[in-house]
């Protein structure tokens, strides 16, 4: 009986809210309220009408009818002219609105009647009943803020025919663990993509691999080959560099104590600024990479340790902004942007989650484009500030598997990341509102174009670096 009743629940659930879909529908196809709204009751009286074709239907109408008392004729009247007054408005609401918005703040009525029972009737419930009440009205004010905020994000306006500067970030070392030569294939992005930017990485364990001896030739032929090209540099430094592990510490540092090591990760970032401050195609620093964000096999780097690298930065070189970057789904956003000049956000579609993939696999992560706008207008009104500029630092543009890419085969990559779902993240980020993104995954077009000859990435992210 049981599984009975729970399949009339589930099944009257989805007649119920397909209705609601289907009221929607009829309004975005009239041209006015009225008109909708009367066909959808016609459509509905017939609906009601079908049952009196079975004989046990009608049958229990008459007994239903027959039983009925009603004492005070004014309250049933006023009763039932508030319910169809209560109709007519929430269905001008499905006409206005996302019918999943209109249908959680109905839910709201639920948590009225629990607080209005309380006070009004004096209804008192206790024990397992209490805690159930008091878990679906939080439940409900739940729901209804997040359908809430997600309206409210599809309402933000962007311009699809702004400007975007689309950039690029190069890793010598990712280049390396692909089996490519770096050099090779640096000179490819910027000669033959030839993107608007370029992230450029002064790795700690490179740039110091033994302490106070300081090795700059690989990085000082990336600077020179960018300026060459006329590519705009951003540089990083820092404790927390991109790609995985995202800790970068020479094995030197990784000895000494907390404080050794900060006061040794200080004179590092010294001596690369002071070494390329003087180039005038480097535009930007990038202080750490996420380092709010706890990923990688690397912790978090306080506020403190921060603050006191942004203010080294600009000490040394006061003319340029210093980026600070954090994680696009899951970070907080506002220290990040708080501490920097220019604050930039990743972008993933999708990743495998390193703590519970093993349950779900790759992940796609169920935010739309609106997610990210949303997300910068709370993080603007936090901060009172609505002119620092807000980049994409990292946009997805290489899969994320189990394993890293270089243990997964060419049919494992081209599944995770299919060149179709490349083309669907740049319309994604497009729709995202941004001006500035820079893509992640060049060492791995050029991989698979040069390896696999599979060059359709490769083609793909050249046409939108020559738009």
């Amino acid at each position: 009986m049981r599984g009975f009743l729970l399949v009339l629940i589930v099944g009257s659930s989805i007649l119920y809210g397909s209705s609601i879909v289907l009221q929607k529908i009829v309004f975005n196809h009239t041209t006015s309220f009225i008109t909708g709204f009367f066909w959808i009751k016609i459509g509905g009286a017939l609906c009601a009408a079908g049952f009196l074709f079975l004989s046990s239907a009608r049958k229990k109408i008459l007994q239903a009818q027959a039983l009925i008392t009603t004492q005070n004729r004014l309250w049933y009247f006023a009763n039932r002219g508030w319910a169809a007054l209560g109709s007519i408005m929430a269905t001008y609401a499905v006409s206005l609105s996302h019918p999943a918005l209109v249908e959680s703040t109905e839910s709201l009525r639920y948590a009225v009647i629990f607080v209005a029972s309380w006070i009004v009737l004096r209804e008192r419930a206790s024990g397992r009943k209490l805690v159930i009440k008091i878990g679906a009205t939080l439940l409900v004010i739940v729901g209804i803020i997040w359908i809430g905020l997600a309206s409210y994000a599809r309402s933000i306006p962007y311009d699809p025919h702004r400007a975007i500067q689309w950039g690029v970030t190069f890793s010598d070392k990712f280049s390396r663990k692909l089996g490519l030569d770096p050099y090779e294939t640096l000179d490819a992005i910027l000669y033959d993509l030839h993107p608007s930017a370029i992230r450029l990485i002064a790795y700690w364990d490179e740039i110091e691999p033994e302490q106070n001896e300081f090795y700059f030739k690989d990085l000082d032929w990336q600077i020179a080959q960018a300026k060459n090209a006329h590519v705009p540099i951003l540089l990083q430094l820092g404790l927390k560099s991109p790609r995985w592990p995202e800790c970068f510490v020479p094995d030197w540092a990784a000895k000494l104590s907390s404080a050794q090591k900060e006061d040794a990760l200080l004179d590092y970032m010294r001596k690369v600024i002071v070494r390329y401050r003087d180039h005038a195609e480097i535009q930007m620093w990038q202080v750490e990479n996420e380092p709010f964000l706890h990923f990688g096999l690397c912790p978090k780097r306080t506020r403190a340790q921060v603050g006191h690298e942004v203010a080294l930065v600009h000490d040394l070189d006061g003319s340029r902004p210093v980026l600070i970057t954090d994680g696009g789904e899951f970070g907080g956003w506002y220290e990040a942007a708080k501490e920097s000049d220019v604050f930039g956000t990743t972008m993933y579609r999708q990743v495998y989650p390193p703590t519970w993939g093993f349950l779900t696999g790759v992940f796609t992560y169920p935010f739309a484009p609106s997610y990210y706008r949303l997300k910068e207008n709370v993080t603007r009104f936090l901060l009172q500030d609505y002119a620092k500029q807000f980049i994409v630092i990292e946009l997805q543009g290489e899969p994320w598997g189990k394993v890293e890419i270089p243990h997964l085969s060419a049919e494992e990559q081209t599944s995770l990341f299919p060149l179709d779902y490349f083309q669907d993240t740049i319309a994604y980020a497009k729709e995202s509102g941004f001006s500035t993104y820079y893509l992640w995954g060049a060492e791995w077009w050029y991989a698979m174009a040069t390896k696999q000859n599979n060059w359709a990435y490769w083609d793909e992210a050249k046409k939108l670096f020559h738009e």
